[in-house]
């Protein structure tokens, strides 16, 4: 898979800085609250991100060393994501910048691409492993072709090569690294699976009925209560800094949305979820229709009728939520969770289809969705 890596490399590492510079900034929405978590604990040593939930973020702020003037109103919603993996890139990062004296101040542009380029490398890993479970089943160009396709031929593209200091490229590394471990190797680690799945639930919390759902797969033969304890203690400590970080903000073990304003039920989730221009599946991850018509082929598998199982019951959480389709994003990144799981899918189709036919539709896929992305950027309001 050293070809696809480097490919990926390359063009995300190309993308990225491109946008960087056109616009002056990657974070942004909702990273901005992932980022402040990284900067307080890399610059402060905490997690109380007070200071930062009153910095702009504009192009302009984040290069200044002039103090904030913006009043501190609440905490937010948000978790911690992949915070604590950012950390300690920021803490180096701010080290240099003090060593050359640049705006040594956690937010200019030395910090931001450093972060950016770090969740490109790990999401990289991710595709590495990816490529190494479909090769178990599937042969070199298949593997290769899927992987193209998972990547370039939909909204993974955006939040991997573009809005990558968010949470979804590593909702997708971690999903990809323990479908590893269950489908990769004759036992899984139960530490390393349990720990995989704490990180799951404080990136986004519904993420972990997918990683639940292999475990129990596991338990299907496994059934020993050490491996029971073995998960949960793992996936506990895991998620200890998330939970005493609501206790800190909210007083409570849970962030408040439980509230009417966040969850409300939806009828026509599903079919805007897939339909809903600008944002469906039709518009921004065509490809991945097809998988998900094809899951049944795949469900022979204890593992991945499990993982087919938490991704009905993510829909059906996801049609309570206030937006289904997540909000102002690129596509539904909600089920981008599953793209490693729908990849498996995929690849079955795609080892049915002749080297001509691939050929012309896998252009035609990235080339739906690169001109989506491009006016999700620049054309639409």
């Amino acid at each position: 898979m050293k070809r696809f890596t480097t490919i990926f490399l390359i063009v995300s590492f190309i993308v990225f800085l491109s946008h960087y510079f056109l616009i002056g900034q990657a974070v942004y929405g909702d990273g901005r609250f992932y980022y402040s978590y990284a900067r307080s604990l890399a610059l402060q040593g905490n997690l109380d991100i007070k200071d930062e939930l009153t910095h702009s973020f504009s192009p302009q702020g984040n290069n200044s060393n002039v103090p904030d003037t913006t009043e501190f109103t609440t905490y937010p919603v948000q978790s911690l994501g992949p915070a604590l993996f950012w950390a300690p890139v920021l803490k180096i990062i701010n080290s240099i910048a003090e060593t050359i004296n640049l705006a040594a101040n956690g937010y200019s542009d030395i910090y931001q691409i450093s972060i950016g380029l770090f969740s490109i490398l790990l999401t990289s890993a991710a595709f590495y492993f990816l490529g190494k479970l479909l090769l178990n089943r599937f042969k070199p160009s298949t593997a290769f072709f899927t992987l193209l396709l998972v990547w370039s031929g939909t909204n993974l593209f955006f939040y991997t090569a573009i809005d990558n200091i968010n949470t979804h490229f590593f909702s997708f590394s971690l999903a990809v690294f323990t479908l590893y471990q269950y489908l990769g190797k004759k036992k899984p680690s139960l530490l390393l699976t349990g720990l995989l799945a704490g990180l799951a639930f404080q990136n986004r919390q519904p993420d972990v009925l997918f990683h639940i759902a292999l475990f129990l797969a596991f338990l299907v033969k496994d059934r020993k209560l050490t491996s029971i304890f073995l998960y949960t203690l793992s996936g506990l400590t895991a998620v200890t800094p998330q939970i005493l970080v609501w206790l800190f903000q909210f007083g409570s073990v849970f962030p408040p949305m439980a509230s009417q304003s966040f969850w409300r039920f939806t009828p026509l989730t599903f079919l805007s979820i897939i339909f809903d221009l600008p944002q469906g599946l039709l518009y921004t991850a065509p490809i991945m229709l097809l998988a998900i018509v094809a899951m049944p082929l795949i469900t022979k598998d204890r593992y991945l009728k499990f993982g087919a199982i938490s991704f009905v019951a993510t829909l059906v959480i996801t049609s309570f939520w206030w937006s289904p389709l997540g909000g102002a994003s690129y596509g539904p990144r909600f089920l981008i969770i599953f793209y490693p799981l729908l990849s498996i899918s995929l690849a079955t189709l795609i080892e049915k289809l002749t080297t001509r036919k691939l050929l012309i539709l896998t252009p035609l896929f990235i080339l739906i969705n690169l001109t989506h992305i491009l006016h999700f950027l620049y054309i639409s309001p």
